[in-house]
């Protein structure tokens, strides 16, 4: 429960009270502890990723979307197969998402905001779990590669910053700086 208003990981707040609003999109309770990790919003669309099998009693396969404006789930579920959804970034008309994948393997991949269909974007990154979409790049923290730029159209690196001790767990993108928390350490440079 959240403020004594029962919600299963996933909840909406008045800004101004801090009070629980009416919106009950609950993933159901399971064998498996379902859980929601990643939030994005684009437009009207509130976008969810996560482990779970549903959303507003419909099938979900780790990940969704809400209508802000009505709070109805939203037809669109891409068809995704993963352990969960670390990290989502709505851009344009796509939805990025990171994913952990039992098998390695490339864990990022783009969706058509309104349909939800595949896009062909092909980073060859793996171990992303952060995701920011910023202008025409989306910025991943990553396992392996510390920061990372990625053209949002192509998927190809613009660049990377790989700390030498330790790994960025979260940053903010605020142009022209990107800052990041986490537990590593940068060059003396």
């Amino acid at each position: 429960s959240v403020a004594g208003v029962v919600r299963s990981n996933l909840a909406a707040f008045d800004g101004l009270s801090g009070q629980v609003r009416s919106w009950h999109p609950d993933p159901p309770s399971g064998s498996l502890l379902p859980t929601v990790r990643s939030l994005t919003v684009a437009d009207e669309t509130l976008y969810v990723g996560g482990a779970f099998a549903a959303l507003a009693g419909r099938p979900r396969a780790l990940i969704g979307a809400f209508d802000l404006r009505t709070g109805a789930l939203r037809n669109w579920a891409p068809d995704w197969r993963g352990d969960y959804v670390e990290g989502l970034a709505a851009l344009g008309s796509r939805v990025y998402v990171a994913a952990q994948l039992t098998s390695p393997s490339r864990n990022l991949s783009a969706y058509d905001a309104q349909t939800g269909q595949a896009v062909a974007w092909f980073p060859t990154i793996v171990g992303a779990h952060e995701l920011i979409g910023q202008d025409r790049t989306v910025y991943c923290a990553t396992e392996g590669n510390g920061l990372v730029a990625l053209d949002a159209e192509s998927g190809h690196l613009a660049w990377a910053y790989r700390a030498p001790r330790g790994v960025p767990r979260n940053f903010l993108v605020r142009p022209p700086v990107i800052f990041a928390a986490g537990s590593f350490q940068t060059d003396a440079s």
